[in-house]
């Protein structure tokens, strides 16, 4: 399987449960909100934290 079709195929099952979970509203739609808010951060935190600084030689 190429990259995209996987990347195609990971979204639309994201896109069905996102949608099933939005449907449903309260608790299921509650952890939803509080799963991807997790992993906002993380992805976040990832990308902001300081790096050593690597000198030349």
């Amino acid at each position: 399987m190429s990259n995209l079709q996987l990347r195609v195929v990971s979204a639309v099952v994201l896109a069905v449960v996102t949608l099933g979970l939005t449907w449903l509203g309260g608790l299921p739609f509650r952890l939803l909100c509080a799963a991807m808010t997790i992993l906002i951060f993380y992805e976040w935190t990832r990308m902001c934290r300081p790096v050593a600084a690597t000198g030349f030689g």
